[in-house]
């Protein structure tokens, strides 16, 4: 298989950093009147790890296992990273959507080993000084951008994570930080951000002197404040500080400044508190971060974010934080980059200390920045983001040695032994966020996707996956091998055309048309007849490319047109599908809810939302069987949320009837069909795995055993190699082997004779093939010929007992080996 993909270097959108992270998921979940039930999404993820530990549950045809097929060398964001001990080789790493990972030979190598349960959003990992087999891990995104997850609490384990004890906290929302006095391990402190999508009193500091059994919140500050960074006296475990900030990220009242911008201080090991003031800034900020000197636990650093969102100043404190100085790095002769923090600090504003040199400090943003004079004069000790040499976005740091660090960004883990000279990827892990993907390339069995600040990258399991193209990446469209011809899309519609011929070419929406409303993940598709047609708040097509303009050809399809009065940019169009009978065809869904119908060419579009509700819609499919039957799905928590959003119309949208079934109360972002043996298959992506129905949504059952509780974003078809593709947001790319379900159906029509059957050792089949092919249950090719004589033996000696599918050309039969 090719490893190379697309012939051309990866393109870099912009010199700087691009948007902030967006709250793409924030507009998917909740509505601007209706708001976001979090509690319901909890439920649905529960109820689908309950499912999967449930035979029953699980596809009698389809309960095999998943493949991951990568990417491992592209990365995803890491948060947290906690070894056993300062230069053990057994280290934790917590992410924001993949769970827990463990190496435990210094990152060669990681394993999951959070996957059975249903939050995977990590924001702290401790280890109890007294016995390193014991784990702690609180979830929640402890940097809550727009892709982020509350957590429920805090879970242990006391065999070095494989397997785990939920502790309670449930209802405090993002744990950023966990200490476990070393003395007294029953005594354990967990500071909480609090949940990040509702003003409660359940965030601060809680204390548990019963090993987790029971808790007090020993330090509240606000309802809308909390805990984003907690630390403890390395000389003097009873001494704590704490540092808070304002923050909440639910639609349409996101802030992350406030007065709450403060440092705490606790000499009894977390039971009371004092704010610490002198010297401090006393005016609404933003994040605040905080370290401590391991050499000399009176010298502290903090961090201040501003309301830019930038760096505010570091400040010093060398009296155990009675008192503390500015040390005005952002001045113009410091060196430190003053848009270090990228224009987004609240995602960042940590600090960090060599607890070998105090004088040597860290500051972590879009870039990272290191001082060796105490904060006087500041260098970038990494190179710069686009070179995709070190990813951009650094969030977590550990110091192994004086030199020798590790540190999690954005794009995976990466390490240096000579303080930031040189980095090297720090092992794989496959936590890739992507929004869409394609199983459709230039090399059989690769395939390709866009992800959250990852662009667009294809490989598979087999070969390394290369990074094709930059930004967040989004849909990709490889559409002439010859020509090298391809289309790669960033976000809000930002469209970018690649072939031999033409070179490198922006046709971006807004290069047309300026500023109009676009969704974060702008929906476009590439048509048989060589038009570009994408969404906006209407239908645009370009319909020369890529040397032409988009132009407008439809009227505003959502409700703004029908006077909604909320903010035009949840306005949008987020689905496209054409019509497999017919080329003008086409379906569009909204985030508002509606479902259209029409000819692209001239943009006269029909209304046949009829008696759908008021949700966001994730995806709309035409059969592919059937003239005039359409599917739609959608998500959202709110509005009385109580089943599954999957309907179907038989009637070309007049009506839509319920097909929901015994489906989890669940989202659904993606929905695709496909011809098994002359019967049309649903699969669905959902927020916590893959469903799929054999009966036209009358059943529904989980596809395979082993797929984490992860979201589902996109999934598409393998056709040649029978494989069903799923791209999840933050663990990477599956693929499922359809070959034993697609014999069985073929069996089911089929006239293919084989004997004896049941059979011990030897096979016949009664009529020539051009191959033959043998399929456990789990979807593996166990033993495959071409060209088959008529009557020409099969050897079964090396094939375990069992049902098997055999498929040749000519059809299909099931059979048993004793």
């Amino acid at each position: 298989m090719a490893a190379c993909h697309v012939s051309k270097p990866v393109q870099v959108v912009s010199e700087k950093k691009g948007p902030k992270p967006n709250d793409y998921w924030a507009k998917k979940y909740s509505h601007p009147v209706y708001g976001f039930n979090e509690k319901l999404l909890f439920k649905g993820l529960k109820e689908v790890a309950d499912a999967k530990k449930d035979p029953a549950k699980i596809g009698v045809d389809l309960n095999g296992t998943w493949e991951q097929e990568g990417p491992f060398n592209i990365g995803g964001r890491v948060d947290v990273i906690t070894p056993l001990h300062r230069a053990s080789d057994t280290i934790f790493a917590g992410t924001p959507n993949g769970g827990i990972f463990r190496t435990k030979n210094g990152g060669q190598t990681w394993e999951p080993v959070f996957d059975d349960y249903s939050y995977l959003a990590i924001g702290a990992i401790a280890v109890d000084p007294s016995n390193t087999q014991t784990i702690y891990a609180g979830t929640g995104d402890r940097n809550f951008g727009g892709g982020s997850y509350n957590g429920n609490g805090i879970y242990k384990s006391t065999d070095l994570g494989e397997n785990w004890t939920h502790l309670g906290l449930q209802q405090v929302g993002i744990i950023t930080s966990c200490i476990v006095h070393p003395n007294q391990p029953d005594l354990i402190l967990v500071g909480a951000l609090g949940d990040g999508f509702a003003m409660t009193t359940q965030r601060g500091v809680f204390r548990s002197t019963d090993g987790g059994s029971t808790w007090q919140n020993t330090l509240f500050v606000s309802d809308s404040s909390g805990v984003c960074e907690m630390i403890a006296d390395p000389q003097n475990p009873d001494v704590i500080y704490a540092a808070t900030f304002n923050r909440m990220n639910s639609f349409g009242n996101s802030f992350s400044v406030g007065p709450d911008s403060k440092i705490f201080k606790s000499t009894d090991a977390g039971a009371t508190w004092s704010q610490l003031t002198t010297g401090l800034p006393s005016i609404p900020l933003s994040r605040v971060g905080i370290t401590i000197s391991e050499t000399n636990s009176n010298k502290l650093y903090a961090v201040y974010v501003d309301q830019n969102y930038q760096v505010y100043d570091v400040f010093l404190s060398n009296d155990a934080g009675l008192s503390w100085t500015a040390l005005n790095v952002t001045g113009p002769s410091s060196g430190l980059d003053p848009d270090l923090l990228g224009g987004f600090g609240w995602y960042f504003g940590r600090i960090h200390i060599n607890p070998f040199d105090d004088n040597t400090i860290v500051l972590p943003g879009v870039e990272q920045y290191a001082s060796t004079d105490g904060g006087q004069t500041w260098a970038r000790n990494v190179p710069e983001w686009f070179t995709y040499e070190v990813h951009a976005d650094k969030h977590a740091l550990h110091y192994i040695d004086s030199t020798t660090m590790i540190i999690g960004t954005d794009g995976g883990m990466y390490k240096t032994t000579d303080a930031g000279q040189n980095w090297t990827v720090l092992g794989e892990l496959p936590i890739t966020q992507f929004y869409r993907i394609t199983a459709k390339t230039f090399a059989d069995g690769v395939y390709a996707g866009g992800s959250q600040d990852n662009g667009t990258s294809a490989g598979n399991a087999q070969t390394p996956w290369t990074r094709d193209f930059g930004g967040d990446g989004f849909t990709p469209n490889y559409i002439d091998a010859n020509e090298g011809k391809v289309v790669f899309e960033t976000q809000r519609g930002g469209i970018h055309w690649l072939s031999d011929n033409d070179g490198y070419i922006d046709i971006s929406i807004n290069n047309s048309l300026g500023a109009v409303p676009t969704n974060w993940d702008t929906p476009y598709l590439v048509q048989e007849t060589g038009e570009l047609v994408a969404g906006t708040n209407k239908l645009v097509v370009m319909s020369s490319p890529p040397f032409d303009q988009w132009t407008e050809v439809s009227a505003d399809l959502t409700r703004i047109a029908m006077g909604a009065t909320t903010s035009p940019s949840y306005h949008t169009i987020t689905e496209l599908n054409s019509n497999p009978f017919s080329s003008n065809d086409i379906l569009v869904g909204t985030s508002d809810g509606l479902v259209w119908k029409g000819d692209f060419t001239n943009g006269n579009m029909t209304n046949i939302t009829a008696n759908l509700p008021e949700h966001y819609v994730s995806s709309v499919r035409y059969s592919k069987k059937v003239n005039g039957k359409l599917y739609v799905a959608m998500t959202g928590y709110y509005n009385n949320f109580s089943q599954a959003l999957i309907y179907k119309s038989e009637n070309g949208g007049q009506s839509w009837t319920d097909i929901s079934s015994n489906l989890p109360v669940i989202g659904i972002n993606s929905l695709i069909t496909y011809i098994v043996a002359g019967n049309e298959v649903l699969f669905l992506g959902t927020d916590g795995g893959v469903y799929y129905s054999e009966n036209d949504g009358q059943t529904w059952n989980i596809v395979g055993a082993n797929f984490p509780v992860s979201a589902v974003n996109d999934l598409d078809i393998d056709e040649v190699n029978n494989k069903l593709i799923a791209g999840t947001y933050g663990r990477s790319m599956w693929s499922y082997n359809l070959d034993w379900y697609i014999g069985l159906n073929e069996a089911k029509l089929s006239e293919l004779m084989v004997y004896p059957n049941p059979v011990t050792d030897k096979l016949w089949l009664d009529s020539p093939a051009e191959f033959v092919k043998i399929i456990g249950v789990d979807g593996r090719i166990v033993w495959s010929q071409t060209n088959y004589s008529e009557k020409q033996e099969i050897q079964l000696n090396s094939i375990p007992a069992g049902a098997y599918i055999i498929r040749t050309d000519n059809g299909a039969c099931r059979f048993v080996k004793n």
